[in-house]
């Protein structure tokens, strides 16, 4: 499994577990391919934006033609252009929605750590949550 193949499994479904957690007190939006990043880390251009962030890959020998891949994935989901207390609870829903999506992933094991941070660099107005997921997977070679 790579980044690119877990940004795309995010972007196909990540959308169903949006609208399932949107409510009329905390309204949440799709979220599209130029909001999901996984290689430079960017602020939100748009009202949410995720980050995926990769860790130091772990592999381990199964056998002498197969081993174990174990890949943690920093995941950030920021948003922005809303009150604070809005903000903070579409920091929530968003982050659950997408620990909805990636826990129906095939490789998905899990989660090491949920953070919610108030201001991102020095910008109060952005909000931002993060999850800490670890996947893993069998390759023969």
């Amino acid at each position: 499994m790579t980044i690119d193949e877990l940004s795309a499994f995010i972007l196909a479904n990540v959308n169903a577990c949006i609208a399932a957690r949107s409510t009329v007190q905390v309204p949440l939006v799709a979220i599209t391919a130029d909001q999901i990043y996984t290689r430079d880390y960017e602020l939100p251009a748009k009202n949410c934006t995720i980050f995926l962030d990769p860790q130091d890959e772990t592999v381990e020998p199964i056998t002498m033609s197969s081993f174990a891949y174990r890949l943690p994935v920093e995941i950030l989901v920021f948003v922005q252009g809303d009150t604070e207390a809005q903000l903070r609870a579409k920091a929530r829903a968003y982050a659950s929605a997408v620990l909805d999506c990636i826990t129906t992933h095939p490789d998905f094991m899990t989660i090491e750590a949920r953070t919610a941070f108030d201001g991102v660099e020095g910008k109060a107005d952005i909000k931002a949550a993060k999850i800490v997921a670890v996947f893993e997977y069998e390759e023969a070679i």
